[in-house]
């Protein structure tokens, strides 16, 4: 594997250095202030490591169509003995003089980089300008890791030293207990976009002791095993991957048979029954959640991705709030829960409950799966591998 040792900033000497320090401090922004700050508090801890060192820290980042003036501001309220300072550019003379400016255990954050044009096109001026302004590189945002941007990749071609930062090595560890254990492992999946999940299925399923499949891509599934069954998220296509991926499986598969669901969405005659072609599927019905219990029950550690109902209509809601009720209860106990996926760490606030409930909420998106299944990250190719 591609990021199982690499230099991160617990193996690499810091102290009194300039460090670049790329991070995704997205953001929402509403009337003019911070709507949540979890993900700024998330990156704290890579920021406190290096003040600690007495490093002077210039912040990269991004933060949709928004400014990161107000995540500066919320970042100095959170570090309020240190001197946070924010920059409106990104690039010239100003950014420049700025960083020289900078003095030990000072932040400097440059403005989001979604504004320069330059950066998604990997620019090697703009990427060997980034590297001029420090000594050291601290790569910490995993869910930008799949791209080829000058603030993400090319600066880290041009910067001798270079590492990863808290947050991703904390998701690599936590990775380990995944991949590396030889205890009961079971991994859920639901959601929809068979297409985006597929390529990494063979190799998970090998690693895996049960997997139970849910949500829409389960209708996949269903009809690759033989099932008669129509829904809209049904990808033809993507039909012979799912059964070369059911051929090729270790482990133990559980796919959803009993659904909640209507002729139409707007059907008001909802009803529980089995899979089949008369009705479309809008929720996991009550059967399949007991089986669902027994499995995760039986397993030591949990993987899940992906909600098995549509959660945005109250009515449908029911089978993925037991899920994470039944996974909430199973880490008090002491099983170890990994959620990981944007839509479904989403889903898990929307619904109410908090990232403490589980035992580690995944900060890489959907690049998660491209760690653990082989797929070339740009930026972790050209991190350096620790000395053993």
């Amino acid at each position: 594997m591609n990021f199982i040792n690499k230099y991160t900033l617990s193996n690499i000497n810091v102290k009194n250095k300039k460090v670049l320090l790329r991070l995704d401090l997205t953001t929402p922004i509403d009337d003019n202030r911070v709507v949540d700050d979890i993900n700024i508090k998330r990156n704290l801890k890579s920021i406190q490591k290096l003040l600690n060192e007495n490093c002077g820290i210039i912040i990269l980042s991004n933060n949709d169509s928004n400014s990161l003036e107000l995540v500066a501001k919320k970042i100095q309220e959170l570090l309020p003995i240190n001197k946070v300072l924010f920059i409106n550019e990104n690039y010239g003379d100003n950014v420049k003089n700025a960083c020289n400016m900078l003095r030990n255990n000072e932040i400097l954050i440059l403005e989001n980089f979604e504004f320069n044009e330059l950066d998604r096109l990997n620019d090697n001026g703009l990427s060997i300008f980034l590297a001029d302004l420090a000594e050291i590189y601290v790569f910490d945002a995993l869910s930008l890791a799949h791209l080829k941007y000058s603030s993400i990749y090319g600066v880290g071609k041009f910067i001798k030293r270079k590492c990863l930062g808290y947050l991703i090595e904390t998701e690599i560890n936590n990775l380990k207990k995944l991949l590396f254990t030889t205890k009961t492992l079971t991994m859920m999946f639901g959601g929809n976009r068979l297409r985006h999940k597929i390529n990494y299925f063979n190799y998970l399923f090998s690693r895996a002791t049960n997997v139970i499949i849910g949500g829409e891509i389960a209708y996949n599934f269903l009809k690759a095993s033989g099932h008669r069954v129509f829904h809209p998220s049904i990808e033809e296509e993507m039909v012979n991957k799912t059964m070369e991926s059911m051929r090729t499986s270790k482990a133990k598969l559980y796919l959803m048979n009993n659904i909640v669901g209507a002729s139409d969405l707007n059907n008001i005659n909802v009803k529980e029954e089995k899979v089949n072609g008369d009705i479309l599927g809008f929720d996991v019905g009550n059967i399949f959640l007991k089986k669902i219990s027994e499995v995760l029950n039986n397993s030591d550690l949990i993987l899940f991705n992906g909600v098995f109902g549509i959660i945005e209509q109250e009515q449908f809601q029911k089978g993925t709030i037991e899920i994470f009720n039944e996974l909430k209860s199973l880490t008090a106990k002491g099983h170890y829960t990994f959620i990981c996926g944007t839509n479904t760490v989403n889903s898990i606030r929307a619904l109410g409950f908090k990232d403490s409930d589980f035992s580690y909420i995944s900060i890489g998106k959907d690049n998660v799966f491209k760690l653990i299944s082989y797929e070339i990250l740009p930026i972790m190719n050209i991190i350096p591998n620790a000395e053993k």
